[in-house]
This record gives C-alpha cells, sequence and structure tokens, in this order.
C-alpha cells in the first residue's frame, strides 16, 4: 500500500509504501484446525446429550446431566438403571496438521503423545464427590449434585495413542470404559452406534 506524506505536517511530500502484516500460514492452518475441533466436540457432546435422553426416556438410565466446563470436569454425568454412577468425557478430536515427526509411528500412523493426553482426559476432575451442572438458559447458576464411585467413560473417535498414553487409559478406564467409534462399520450412523454400545453398558 503506497501513502504520501503531505498530511502529515511533519512529513515531506514524499510518498512511501507500507507493508501490511500478513497471518503466518502455518498459524493459521493450526487456528482452523483448532475451530474445527471445537465444532466437532461441540457436535458430539449434543450428540450424546441426546441419546442420554433417548436412554432416559426408555428407562435405561435413571438421571443425567451435562457438567460445567468451566471446572475441568468430564463432560457428563449419569446413573444407571442399575444405580450405578458413570462420568463420561466425550473426545471428537481429528489430527491436524502435524509438523513434528514424534508424532508419528513407523507406519506413518498419527498418535497422541502421552503430554496432550494428559492435559485433555487424564487430568481432568474424575475424583470429586460432588459436581457442578450446566446451568440450564437462563439461570446464572447449576446445582450441585453428590457422586457415588462413579465409573469413568470415555467415548472417542479414534485410539491412535502412544505406549505411555495407551496404558494410562486403560489404568483409569478399565477394558469396558472406552467407546471407539471411528472404528465402526462405516455403514452404520455413529448415533445408532453410540446408542447400541452405552445401552449394553448401562443395562449389564
Amino acid at each position: 500500500m503506497t501513502t504520501k506524506d503531505s498530511g502529515n505536517p511533519h512529513g515531506n511530500g514524499n510518498t512511501h509504501t507500507t507493508i501490511a502484516p500478513t497471518r503466518d500460514p502455518l498459524h493459521a492452518k493450526h487456528s482452523r484446525g483448532r475451530a474445527q475441533n471445537i465444532a466437532k466436540g461441540k457436535d458430539l457432546e449434543d450428540s450424546i446429550e441426546s441419546l442420554l435422553a433417548a436412554l432416559m426416556d426408555k428407562g435405561e438410565i435413571l438421571d443425567e446431566y451435562h457438567l460445567l466446563r468451566a471446572r475441568e470436569y468430564p463432560d457428563f454425568w449419569a446413573r444407571d438403571k442399575l444405580g450405578r454412577e458413570w462420568l463420561i468425557e466425550a473426545k471428537n478430536h481429528v489430527p491436524g496438521f502435524v509438523t513434528n515427526p514424534r508424532h508419528f509411528q513407523d507406519n506413518g500412523r498419527w498418535t497422541e503423545e502421552y503430554k496432550w493426553t494428559e492435559r485433555n482426559i487424564l487430568s481432568k476432575a474424575w475424583k470429586l464427590s460432588t459436581y457442578e451442572t450446566r446451568p440450564y438458559p437462563g439461570d446464572k447458576h447449576g446445582a450441585w449434585i453428590t457422586v457415588h464411585a462413579p465409573k469413568p467413560l470415555l467415548i472417542i473417535r479414534h485410539m491412535n495413542f502412544d505406549l505411555p498414553s495407551l496404558k494410562a487409559l486403560r489404568d483409569l478406564f478399565g477394558d469396558r470404559g472406552i467407546i471407539c467409534f471411528g472404528s465402526k462399520d462405516p455403514s452404520i450412523p455413529r448415533h445408532e452406534f453410540l446408542i447400541t454400545q452405552m445401552r449394553e453398558l448401562f443395562t449389564k
């Protein structure tokens, strides 16, 4: 962009060129990827909230709440028909642009490293005795619920983690506490797969 100093009382009438700042393409790509993952995360949370409501209508769970986001809680709490309680974390994370070769195994498959796993899953508040729910529209605050030995449940798009992450996830969630919908038969709709898996978990 070319401008002239004549309008400036301290200028000399000469022209000069101002170069508009440009965004780093790599930064912009990371920003887009983060925004897409946030949108995908909300989409999965909305889907799970709808599925929990459907299961409650059928009497397969007795109660459920969407937990407050600001306290590093898992996403949901639910009580199933057998009286067991669950804390549910939803992850619809899609790996994006990568420049660090440590994120790849020998076969080129993306893997999440332990640092990401710890920050986004393991460090959630899994061991509290009370949780605050998300407020209903128009309310400033949610309700506080007291929980009793809730089981952790992870609903996730993929299980491409490094070995320390996989061990830590199995230690926390056990053999039955992980539902991975990214590996399902593509012909089965996501909501159908998830409600089948959740129903089996909550009723047996």
